[in-house]
């Protein structure tokens, strides 16, 4: 077990470690959660002063003009100091701490800040001074402790950010490179309104804060891919929200990996503003994916349809970073159970199939994986009418070359006739379901069956929902569905997001 502590180092919460190998996680929704639950108010007093403190120093111009110099503050008296422009590196007298690597740490932290602050526009999180970065556990009074592998952004005791990192992960050049951009962006979202009245709330907000913070890592370090290592435990529960948190099982740090999809938005949708104005000028109050959803509103498409879009390219790992994706999922670093495939159907019997377990939830989704396809082929699906929209698509990929093709869907119901379908590296079925932004625990059942329409009948009888196990109403089940011939030519190449 992990021990997380309070702002204050007050008493201990237990937090279940996930499996190994694996990079240390950040640990900072760890506190806001646990601090909002054990002691009432306070973390959002905290919160809130600090986030106030931090708006009112930069509305005031508190913030130093460009050019001058930050102060330097350390309320806990910590022995050593590597000081850099916007940065302070400290450490106590003891452990094994080296100087040259405090010196590269702090090069990254500078890396950060010239793209997240400099570039992107990020407002400064810490007023007039710089930002202290704490070694944990390194012997000196006071220092902030460091529990277990976490390492984590909080607020200290004079209501500023700070940073306490682990001195072991300095010699790790890869996690050198991906913990600053992401302790840094943590402390970006604590200095903007939006995190008032959110932090602590429950997984709506948290997941989020650790999916940005993580997409913030390639922007600073685009050519290390190991921080993609957090796509394992997002593959592997793909029925899970894109809202869900947890640092146990099932779906174990898949927050991390949810990075996936708000790089998907910035790489092939929109751009990186979108990111931005999530955090600095979304409203008091509003969740993050109803924010997401406003931005892409107000360029011209929305959350729900890019993010089925994005469960279709998820299937064949059609992704700016997807090799990568690949490599570390094959990888099979032992991270839990993993539901992806849902299932593997060779060929095309006609039968009704319907998921034994792991039903989608809201913005969750199925991948049924498919192996010897007939020529010609009819995929049929059936939902329930629990979630306000069902969709599935056929995803192919060869090489470089990805396709996708999503079934024609009257109400619950869906179809999708082929014709000359290619042999292909690998082929899916995905099935996502959509009922509103807020996870409440609920999933959706469904059936589809493939037919081989090559040379054949099929002489398969469709059994009601209740003998097919889908929990699908006869209504739905019976509804006139739309057949959409395909040539070899519709299987056209991915379309460029």
């Amino acid at each position: 077990m992990i021990l997380i502590f309070s702002a204050a180092w007050g008493a201990p919460v237990n937090i279940a470690a996930a499996p190994a190998p694996q990079p240390p996680r950040c640990g900072t929704v760890d506190l806001a959660q646990w601090a909002s639950t054990q002691m009432p108010g306070a973390a959002e007093r905290w919160l809130h002063d600090f986030s106030h403190g931090s708006r009112v120093a930069r509305h005031r111009g508190l913030l130093p003009p460009p050019g001058t110099a930050l102060e330097a503050r350390d309320p806990y008296a910590v022995t050593n100091v590597h000081e850099s422009d916007h940065f302070a590196i400290r450490w106590g007298s003891e452990g094994d701490v080296n100087t040259n690597d405090v010196a590269v740490f702090s090069e990254m932290f500078e890396a950060s800040h010239d793209i997240l602050i400099d570039t992107l526009g990020y407002p400064w999180p810490n007023g007039p001074y710089k930002f202290n970065v704490y070694i944990g556990d390194t012997g000196s009074d006071g220092i902030p402790p460091l529990p277990g592998t976490i390492n984590y952004t909080w607020v200290d005791s004079e209501e500023w950010p700070m940073i306490v990192i682990d001195a072991e992960y300095f010699r790790d050049d890869d996690y050198v490179s991906m913990f600053p951009p992401h302790e840094l962006f943590h402390g970006i979202q604590f200095g903007t309104e939006t995190m008032i009245d959110l932090v602590g709330i429950d997984h709506r907000v948290l997941w989020y804060m650790e999916a940005s913070a993580h997409w913030s890592v390639r922007e600073v370090t685009p050519e290390n891919t190991y921080h993609d290592i957090f796509i394992i435990p997002f593959a592997y529960y793909p029925e899970l929200s894109i809202s869900h948190w947890s640092q146990e099982q099932p779906g174990a740090l898949r927050q991390y990996g949810a990075f996936s999809f708000i790089r998907h938005l910035t790489d092939r949708v929109v751009d990186r503003q979108l990111v931005h104005d999530s955090w600095v000028t979304a409203t008091v109050g509003e969740l993050p994916l109803d924010r997401i959803d406003r931005y892409l509103v107000d360029n011209g498409t929305t959350l729900d349809d890019e993010f089925l879009l994005f469960t279709a390219h998820v299937a064949t790992w059609d992704h700016v970073q997807g090799d990568s994706f690949r490599e570390w999922i094959d990888g099979d670093l032992g991270w839990g159970d993993n539901h992806r495939p849902t299932a593997v159907v060779a060929g095309a019997s006609g039968e009704w199939l319907a998921p034994d377990d792991h039903l989608p939830h809201t913005y969750g989704s199925n991948y049924w994986q498919l192996t010897d396809l007939p020529k010609d082929l009819t995929i049929s699906f059936e939902g329930d009418e629990g979630p306000q929209r069902w969709y599935a698509a056929f995803a192919q990929r060869t090489g470089d070359d990805h396709t996708r093709l999503a079934l024609e869907m009257i109400g619950n119901n869906g179809e999708l006739t082929l014709t000359d379908v290619p042999s292909a590296d690998e082929s899916w079925l995905v099935v996502t379901a959509l009922d509103g932004h807020v996870d409440y625990g609920e999933s959706f059942s469904y059936r589809l069956r493939l037919v081989d329409d090559e040379g054949q009948t099929d002489t398969a009888t469709p059994q009601s929902p209740r003998e097919g196990g889908c929990g699908c109403n006869s209504a739905a089940s019976t509804a006139p569905l739309l057949s959409l011939l395909f040539g070899l030519t519709a299987l056209t190449r991915r379309r460029r997001r």
